[in-house]
């Protein structure tokens, strides 16, 4: 089931990427989508330190579900975007929305309600098509349930 996920996971990043590069306008220098979703993992074993995570997931049921990603940034210009760095067993995501409308379909998340991820620890900060195909840049997963409140929620790994 988490190979489905992940495997959905890279299509719809990938989907994501193409239409955001398809709906980009002029470069105005700045195309990192700013976001006010935070989601902190803590608890991940130590020998994970220096390496990175990102996440994918959902929050709500059925028709009413909406797609979330978790990276440290996510841009428009070719590359999707840069995974957290994890440093003392923690890592600090921000998190968006997917969204159907363009340009741009990513949007900042301010959802509350329980949402599940599956997290990916990996060897590269770099989230794109080659890294996220590259089984071996793998090294993690976990799936997690955690509570938004205001776009924020937290999860400590036992």
């Amino acid at each position: 089931m988490k190979r489905l996920f992940k495997l959905f996971g890279i299509i719809a990043l990938s989907a994501v990427i193409v239409f955001s590069m398809a709906g980009c306008g002029e470069d105005d220098g700045d195309d990192t989508i700013a976001t006010s979703g935070r989601l902190t993992i803590t608890g991940i074993p130590s020998e994970y330190n220096g390496s990175y995570a990102y996440g994918g997931g959902t929050i709500g049921i059925g028709p009413m579900a909406r797609t979330l990603y978790a990276a440290a940034s996510v841009n428009n210009s070719g590359s999707a975007g840069t995974a957290g760095i994890i440093s003392n067993g923690t890592v600090a995501l921000n998190v968006w929305e997917a969204t159907n409308s363009g340009p741009v379909y990513l949007k900042s998340f301010d959802g509350s309600g329980s949402a599940e991820f599956t997290i990916y620890v990996v060897n590269s900060a770099a989230l794109n098509e080659a890294t996220m195909n590259d089984n071996d840049n793998y090294l993690w997963e976990d799936d997690v349930s955690v509570i938004f409140i205001g776009g924020i929620a937290a999860h400590t790994f036992n």
